[in-house]
């Protein structure tokens, strides 16, 4: 029996519908066919929460096996269309973006999003997308965003423009430019993976963590298997696990890989001071979904991995947590001076339209956060 056996226990964020869901995916992850536990929910909730956490397509190709759905099964796969017609809509302009960057000899990063999801799930139905995702050298930026904009796209964030010098302090803060398709889809163009450089860090030999691959006959290229492992991981904690597939992901994975794939992304993880985070989010896929964990790994795990599973588990309820605690998870997320001097130096984009201070002093602006925060 695990140390964080009592997270099963019955807390106030774990909900009938919540207890549901996970009932729900459990079968489907596991390939079985057991009874839905008798629990007395609100079937609107359900509906939401599936959509909320992206779970639509990926419940609906497996609701005819669960005759307790039979209320709102219907509503399931209506609104599983829906989210296929917008990953359709995605993966059309996905492979224009492809295009548009292979004829423009810019170097495409597909890191997660549609092929990643291909290859998780070897089937577009089961894993839909809410916006693409492609990252670029921060050097290509200002040419593929006139490339973008010349075919239509709408920039949506910065909103305001940027001098010379703003857009070099952009870089170090952010990780990304969003726009918008002209068939409305979402675009977002990263330049570096998250916006702290030293949260995951990249080899200079790009052989090391980058693959070639194919997406519908494109060729392309993409993190490697382990890369792609913890990258996710550190993406949903990032963001606080305000996604249920996220975990889903990270589960199918899980159950995809070599045992000696496995123990290169650990490693990765060690190297870079992720050591924590990789084995208290296998626990949680434990703990939420039921995910077996391999021996070497789960003898490794101990008590200080308990804050970060019940932390993960209250957020895949729904249950937001404070700004005070996402602070807390952001800068706490790695033991690394650079990382956390980093961290603690990071203030929103918007900050530079709210108050403008002269390139000379804008260390000032972490330190104005307060007030920037309330004139936001």
């Amino acid at each position: 029996m695990y140390f964080y056996a009592q997270l099963k226990k019955e807390h106030r964020y774990i909900t009938p519908e919540f207890k549901m869901v996970l009932a729900i995916l459990k079968n489907i992850l596991h390939q079985k066919n057991e009874a839905l536990p008798r629990l007395s929910i609100d079937n609107k909730k359900i509906l939401y929460y599936l959509a909320s956490n992206n779970l639509n397509a990926y419940v609906a190709a497996s609701a005819h096996q669960f005759p307790e759905l039979k209320d709102i099964k219907s509503k399931i796969w209506m609104q599983a269309k829906r989210s296929l017609r917008t990953n359709l809509a995605l993966q059309v302009d996905l492979l224009k973006v492809i295009d548009l960057a292979q004829k423009n000899n810019i170097q495409l990063l597909l890191f997660k999003g549609h092929p990643v999801n291909e290859w998780i799930y070897g089937h577009n139905h089961l894993r839909t997308s809410t916006d693409v995702d492609v990252c670029i050298p921060p050097k290509d930026i200002p040419v593929f965003e006139k490339l973008l904009l010349e075919k239509g796209y709408i920039n949506d964030r910065p909103t305001f423009s940027l001098n010379e010098k703003e857009f070099a302090v952009f870089l170090k803060i952010d990780n990304e430019k969003s726009y918008s398709s002209p068939t409305k889809t979402k675009l977002d163009v990263h330049f570096k993976l998250f916006k702290n450089p030293y949260l995951l860090v990249l080899p200079e030999d790009n052989s090391a963590c980058i693959i070639e691959d194919t997406y519908y006959n494109k060729k392309i290229f993409r993190l490697n298997d382990a890369y792609t492992l913890l990258y996710l991981m550190v993406h949903g904690k990032i963001h606080y696990w305000g996604k249920m597939m996220w975990l889903v992901d990270i589960a199918k994975l899980t159950q995809k890989l070599s045992q000696e794939t496995l123990q290169e992304a650990f490693h990765l993880a060690q190297k870079n001071k992720l050591e924590p985070l990789f084995l208290a989010t296998l626990s949680l896929c434990n703990i939420a979904l039921e995910m077996p964990i391999p021996h070497h790994f789960a003898e490794k795990i101990n008590n200080k991995h308990a804050k970060y599973v019940m932390q993960g588990m209250e957020s895949l309820s729904g249950k937001q947590p404070s700004k005070i605690s996402q602070w807390q998870q952001r800068v706490f997320m790695k033991k690394d001076f650079r990382f956390f001097f980093y961290q603690i130096s990071l203030f929103p984009l918007r900050d530079m339209n709210i108050v403008k201070i002269p390139f000379a002093k804008r260390l000032l602006y972490p330190l104005l956060r307060p007030i920037t925060y309330l004139l936001s």
